[in-house]
């Protein structure tokens, strides 16, 4: 007897030993070598992180994630990327003011001691919209029992320069991506802008390639990256250490990286993009005007929704330069273009007729140019605010004259203006403004009714990455009472859920559930708070036209009376 439990703890010992050396000798092999791999073979670059948890309550998500909850998956086995993801072992990785009211740091104190700046600080903060506040919102939060079916996602591109600099003094904002990457701890965005630049240095080189270099340049050259690689390569990635003109900034980058970090999040459990199970060539469709900052807007939040290497088997990214995506003979609108010109014209002489743009103007003008008689001409002032806002949106001094500077009392009369003309021209169903929205977002919210209809599965996901005068005019379209100029990462999406073979939708506008609010929906939702598709095929088909005395779209394409 003795001997059998000697044997027994003999032969337990013996196991236990086995164990003990296999486990060394594993957790040895897999210690990753510091050489870094030399020699023209390019290891495909793939997001190194996926984040597993999500936060927030049941009304509303956010995506803040603590560095405890960090996974990795995929790794490069070398030390350089060992290395860059260690950077952040004793940092927070993302949104680290995200529980911080966030204000422009040289003017901080400013707004938060002279009340009578709350409209511009309201409205700075809002336009903005910091990468370093948390992106929050409703989406996929619905009573149980509703599938989703698909999502369609329009948004305004990201933080930019101003479109023109009109002789005045510039904000000096870094474009290095690489370079603004290492100095924020936002481990994501590092993570992005390595990616792309290896992707830019592989697709510009003449040598001859290793056989996974053909892959990765083949599956560039046919996912969304296509477009950007093939005719606008410069638009990838920029290593100028100052902004261009109407450039995307690094901060405009990191606002859809979150965007498209939250959508993962709260999509996810709904199933609405399974890598395991679909192929997104068949479940996407990717549309962008032909801007640089479009593009790159639709990249970077495809990069944070997708996981790991997903975003190279994305299908095309499809490019147009008309600002509501329309092709074909439906954008042969004759009403439109004359709505439009009527409508510029409107804007300017309201502009000329009133006094207190004229007052503002003058008073902009003296500080700027002292009395100098031969100072250039103002822009128009969506051009000024375009122009401030670069500096404030991104911590700097607005720009001085010859003796002093311009102060945060002249950029807020200049927001009431530009924010009270949009509302003046568009708080009316038969004003210019609105009938000009109805009919030039027409064949956009056709055809995201017409997928959501039929069920199409190529619009599972539809994303269009616009302007905001692709924003402003489809909120028209849709009766919501916002109509204040849009901020940089806008977005709207329309949700399409089902129950008992019935079909609804929700409408959100960065993250706020609008549903009841829209025109054909108000007073018509069900007991969850959905509208039923029914009510927006009526629209679209119907009672979109009435405003036109027609009955089709093509009927009051051809309307005299507008």
């Amino acid at each position: 007897m003795n001997g059998r439990i000697v044997w027994r703890y003999l032969t337990s010992a013996i196991v236990a030993c086995f164990f003990l050396l296999f486990y060394s000798w594993y957790s040895l092999s897999n210690v990753p070598s510091k050489k870094i791999p030399t020699g023209p073979t390019v290891v495909m670059p793939v997001k190194f992180v996926h984040w597993t948890d999500k936060t927030g309550s049941r009304n509303e998500q956010s995506f803040t994630k603590p560095p405890h909850k960090l996974q990795r998956t995929n790794l490069f086995e070398d030390g350089r990327v060992l290395a860059r993801l260690s950077k952040y072992s004793n940092k927070s990785l993302l949104r680290s003011q995200a529980n911080e009211e966030w204000l422009p740091g040289y003017y901080a104190d400013n707004f938060k001691n002279d009340p009578s700046l709350s409209y511009l600080r309201e409205r700075v903060v809002g336009y903005c919209n910091p990468p370093e506040l948390t992106t929050t919102g409703k989406e996929g939060i619905v009573v149980p029992g509703y599938a989703l079916q698909s999502v369609h996602v329009l948004i305004r591109h990201g933080d930019r320069t101003p479109l023109e600099s009109n002789g005045m003094e510039t904000a000096d904002i870094d474009c290095n991506l690489m370079m603004v990457s290492q100095t924020i701890p936002d481990q994501m965005f590092e993570l992005l802008a390595t990616d792309l630049n290896e992707w830019k240095d592989l697709l510009k080189r003449e040598d001859s390639l290793m056989l996974s270099d053909m892959k990765l340049k083949t599956s560039l050259r046919t996912s969304a990256f296509s477009s950007i690689n093939l005719n606008y390569l410069s638009a990838l990635t920029s290593d100028s250490s100052k902004c261009r003109t109407s450039q995307m900034t690094p901060n405009g980058w990191r606002q859809h990286l979150a965007i498209g970090e939250f959508l993962r999040n709260a999509y996810t459990p709904h199933n609405l993009l399974n890598p395991e199970a679909v192929n997104y060539k068949d479940v996407m469709s990717l549309h962008s005007t032909t801007y640089s900052r479009t593009m790159q807007s639709a990249i970077a939040l495809l990069y944070g929704l997708l996981p790991e290497d997903q975003i190279l088997k994305t299908p095309a990214l499809k490019t147009t330069r008309a600002l509501n995506f329309c092709e074909g003979k439906m954008c042969d609108c004759s009403a439109v273009h004359n709505l439009l010109n009527q409508v510029s014209l409107e804007k300017s002489r309201h502009k000329i007729d009133h006094e207190y743009t004229r007052k503002i103007t003058k008073s902009i003008k003296n500080i700027l140019y002292g009395d100098d008689q031969h100072s250039p001409k103002l822009p128009h002032f969506f051009a000024l605010l375009d122009h401030f806002t670069s500096f404030l949106c991104h911590n700097k001094k607005l720009p001085c004259g010859p003796t002093k500077c311009l102060d945060l009392d002249q950029v807020q009369e200049v927001f009431k203006y530009v924010d009270k003309l949009e509302d003046d021209l568009k708080s009316h169903d038969d004003s210019l403004s609105m009938k000009h929205a109805r009919l030039f977002m027409y064949p956009l919210l056709k055809e995201i009714t017409d997928a959501i209809s039929f069920n199409s599965t190529k619009h599972r996901f539809s994303l269009y990455s616009g302007h905001d005068l692709t924003i402003t005019p489809f909120l028209a379209i849709l009766g919501l009472p916002d109509f204040r100029w849009p901020n940089y990462a806008a977005r709207i999406i329309i949700e399409a859920w089902s129950k008992f073979n019935k079909k609804f939708i929700r409408v959100l506008y960065n993250g706020d559930d609008m549903t009841d609010k829209l025109r054909f929906c108000r007073n018509q939702l069900n007991q969850d708070g959905l509208c039923p598709l029914t009510q927006l095929v009526d629209f679209v088909n119907k009672q979109n036209f009435v405003l036109f005395n027609a009955k089709s779209y093509e009927e009051a394409c051809l309307s005299s009376k507008l």
